[in-house]
């Protein structure tokens, strides 16, 4: 457990390591999470995912291979256009940011999970909205944020079987 506070929880890593960005900043104390015992295993896994990054969106996956220095592999393609040879040229430019799709987006942002977050419980927005992720990991929130990251998954990767 010290070791693991040290290494991974200290703040040395917090600044280093970008990957563990969401992951610190919904996991503040160390400690087995409600969501892992959850009876629900599809739902629960949706979870940890979300939580440690493993999932596929492009944040993730745009980080791997020959993809690894081009920007533009990451951006969401609800939100920007999905022609390669604009996004470089974008990518050049000063003062451009793209839209990444990443973990925040996702959850908060994309116009393509609206209808989900609307579906979703008043306080599960509310916890979006405010910029407090840690609440959508909570006991008292937890089912509403599991059955919303599930759906967004199986949305975002229709054949997968979530």
């Amino acid at each position: 457990k010290q070791w693991y506070q040290r290494r991974v929880r200290g703040e040395e890593a917090r600044e280093v390591n970008r990957k563990l960005g969401f992951y610190n900043s919904v996991k503040k104390s160390f400690g087995l999470e409600p969501y892992i015992l959850f009876p629900n295993h599809k739902k629960a896994k949706c979870m940890v995912w979300l939580r440690t990054s493993s999932h596929k969106l492009k944040m993730e996956t745009g980080r791997h291979g020959s993809k690894v220095l081009s920007l533009h592999h990451r951006a969401c393609d609800s939100c920007c256009t999905d022609e390669t040879a604009t996004l470089e040229l974008l990518c050049q430019l000063p003062f451009t940011e793209l839209i990444l799709e990443d973990e925040i987006h996702v959850l908060r942002d994309c116009p393509a999970y609206q209808e989900l977050r609307e579906a979703s419980s008043e306080s599960l927005r509310i916890a979006l909205d405010t910029n407090n992720h840690v609440d959508i990991f909570n006991q008292t929130l937890l089912n509403d944020s599991m059955k919303f990251v599930r759906n967004i998954f199986r949305k975002r990767f229709p054949k997968s079987n979530i």
